[in-house]
C-alpha cells in the first residue's frame, strides 16, 4: 500500500499519512469513546480521532451508506516509508463526490468500547 498525504491545513499541520483497503476491515479498541478527541472541520463529514492520552492522530471515520468506513495514519506504523508518499488533494470535490470516494477507498472500521 502507498500512504496519502492530504493536503488540508489539518492533515498537513498533523503530517498524517493514511492507508486504506476497500476490501479489508479493520478494528479500532478503546476503553471508551471518550478515549478519543473527535474533530471535524469543512464539510463536516468525518471524525478525525486522536488519542485522548498521547495526543496522536489515529485515522478518520466516516459514516457511509454501507457502515463505517476509516483511514489509518501510516505513522502509527514504523515500517513505512515516507519516501513512497502520494500528495492528494480533494478540496475541489463537492459533498456527493467526496462521499463516493471515501465509499469506494477507505477501509470498513469497527469501532469497539470495552
Amino acid at each position: 500500500m502507498r500512504p496519502r498525504a492530504c493536503q488540508c491545513d489539518h492533515c498537513r499541520m498533523q503530517g498524517a499519512r493514511y492507508l486504506s483497503d476497500p476490501n479489508g476491515c479493520v478494528e479500532v479498541r478503546a476503553d471508551n469513546p471518550d478515549a478519543f478527541i473527535r474533530y471535524q472541520f469543512g464539510m463536516k463529514t468525518a471524525d478525525f480521532l486522536s488519542c485522548k492520552r498521547c495526543g496522536v492522530l489515529v485515522g478518520s471515520v466516516c459514516s457511509t451508506e454501507h457502515g463505517l468506513r476509516m483511514v489509518i495514519n501510516a505513522n502509527l506504523f514504523l515500517d513505512i516509508e515516507t519516501a513512497d508518499t502520494m500528495a492528494t488533494d480533494s478540496s475541489d470535490e463537492i459533498l456527493d463526490e467526496r462521499n463516493a470516494r471515501r465509499e469506494a477507498a477507505w477501509t470498513p472500521v469497527e469501532l469497539i468500547y470495552r
